[in-house]
């Protein structure tokens, strides 16, 4: 199989969720956020309804990445999952910036 133009490499087909996980504490340890990230989101399209990975992510965007943007997404994804108080007020905080 070959690489489409432009594209530079093969995309993977799907990990394990467990290789996956160590591939973002790998890349979160690296301070390699986009990467952590996209191990993430690989694993979140596999368990939406993850609380654990939701945090994770929550963590990532929010604290790491200081991406509010990102994280409001994932905020909003919590709080269907939690009523949680706390989610409310890191939304409230992300809206104020």
């Amino acid at each position: 199989m070959q690489p489409s133009k432009g594209s530079g490499s093969l995309k993977e087909p799907s990990k394990d969720p467990n290789e996956t996980y160590h591939a973002y504490e790998k890349f979160l340890r690296k301070k390699q956020h986009k990467q952590a990230y996209n191990c993430l989101n690989e694993l979140l399209t596999m368990f939406p309804d993850d609380e654990f990975l939701v945090k994770k992510m929550i963590a990532l965007t929010f604290t790491e990445m200081q991406s509010y943007e990102l994280a409001r997404g994932w905020l909003y994804k919590m709080i269907s999952l939690s009523q949680t108080w706390i989610y409310y007020v890191m939304l409230s905080y992300c809206e104020l910036v």
